[in-house]
């Protein structure tokens, strides 16, 4: 069996010697470490057979908080509606392994991309966003980036 693309950037951040740590809602948050590079995959893209996805309201604790707090300039944090992008997995995984603070990713369906979006603009308004998607919610970046005072990367 063939692994995805997007999952191989992954995988070779972890082999890198980066933590990396999947987390779907109702799983334990790890806290965030202070000096050890690592990357929060929330999967929050799930089927509706598997309860569909919830937005950040289903994951926000205190660690999810302290991750997204975590985040100052430089620091990515990817928000991917729809379709994985290998490309945009490289590159946040790329940017991971070079960041102290470490990086996120969010999975998410169309209809919760601005909830986390706007969670994202809240809680870690320094971090290097990526926000990834189908053209449905290309208004939704662009009115949360322009609310934000930053410009798109990449869309």
């Amino acid at each position: 069996m063939m692994v995805p693309l997007h999952i191989r950037h992954l995988l070779a951040l972890r082999a890198s010697g980066c933590g990396v740590h999947m987390v779907k809602w109702g799983d334990a948050l790890p806290p965030h470490r202070i000096g050890r590079r690592a990357l929060l995959w929330l999967g929050d893209d799930l089927d509706e057979v598997s309860g569909g996805s919830r937005g950040p309201v289903a994951f926000d604790r205190p660690e999810l908080r302290a991750w997204f707090s975590a985040m100052r300039s430089g620091a990515p944090l990817g928000i991917f509606a729809g379709a994985p992008h290998p490309e945009a997995y490289a590159a946040v995984c790329a940017a991971t392994a070079a960041s102290q603070p470490g990086g996120i990713i969010v999975e998410c369906a169309e209809a919760t991309y601005r909830p986390w979006a706007d969670f994202a603009t809240v809680h870690a308004p320094d971090a290097l966003r990526l926000d990834v998607g189908p053209p449905s919610i290309a208004r939704a970046a662009a009115q949360n980036a322009t609310a934000a005072g930053r410009g798109l990367v990449f869309l």
